[in-house]
């Protein structure tokens, strides 16, 4: 299957779950969340720029994770199975249980919610986009995000911070104008992500840009495969329907 590039017209918000989804055959498979981390991280692809001048929007992407007996480890992260472009999720109706089919399995550490920060060895997992790190206080992230710009200055040549996120953040942080870019720049970019607990069944993943405060790559693996009120990229290419 090719996977094709998408536009920034391509960004619609339809406010249904991916169960919903799914069972209309509407479920985005052009998008894992490191694909969509990717293409933000690379400014020819406008990504980056639609979602600071969209707040409120986000991408449902084709992963789901398996939180059935995940472990959780002696460092307090949640080891537990991530599928990258599954192509069913089955569900039982007299158990209320679902299994996922097909995609790519890759077992994953998942640090408890909270800001993500970078290490030594990087900013993501390459496997998966999820962070390797986060800490629980948003302005320790920062000085780590400032630290870890500061340390690759290439990775963020010509990174512009937009109207909408220069005027929000002036009515959060005192004398914001005042700061140095790679200063701004760290604040507007420090992000939160979610975890699930486990066997909670199926979680689908998306990236949202729920107006700024947490930040453009708020990741979040907490909800149900029935919640809705999420954005997606539209995109109609087939993911089986749901069996009961």
């Amino acid at each position: 299957m090719t996977i094709t590039q998408p536009t920034t017209s391509e960004v619609e918000h339809y406010g249904k779950s991916a169960e919903d989804l799914m069972k209309e055959g509407m479920f985005p498979r052009i998008h894992t969340l490191l694909s969509l981390r990717t293409d933000y991280y690379d400014l020819s692809t406008g990504i980056r720029k639609n979602v600071h001048s969209k707040p409120g929007y986000g991408e449902r992407v084709a992963d789901i994770v398996d939180t059935t007996d995940a472990e959780t480890r002696s460092n307090g992260y949640l080891r537990l199975v991530y599928v990258q472009q599954p192509e069913d999720v089955s569900k039982s109706l007299r158990k209320e249980t679902y299994s996922i089919e097909g995609g790519k399995r890759i077992i994953c550490d998942v640090p408890q919610s909270g800001w993500q920060v970078p290490t030594s060895d990087g900013l993501w997992n390459p496997e998966t986009g999820t962070a390797f790190a986060t800490v629980q206080d948003r302005d320790k992230a920062v000085k780590v995000m400032k630290a870890y710009m500061e340390a690759n200055p290439e990775t963020f040549r010509n990174w512009e911070i937009s109207e909408k996120s220069t005027n929000f953040w002036r009515g959060q942080v005192q004398d914001f104008d005042k700061l140095s870019d790679i200063e701004k720049l760290a604040i507007v970019e420090t992000s939160y992500q979610w975890r699930p607990e486990t066997n909670v069944g199926p979680r689908p993943v998306r990236r949202g840009f729920w107006y700024l405060d947490n930040g453009p790559f708020d990741v979040r693996m907490t909800a149900s495969a029935s919640a809705s009120g999420s954005s997606v990229i539209g995109q109609n290419d087939q993911l089986k329907k749901i069996r009961n």
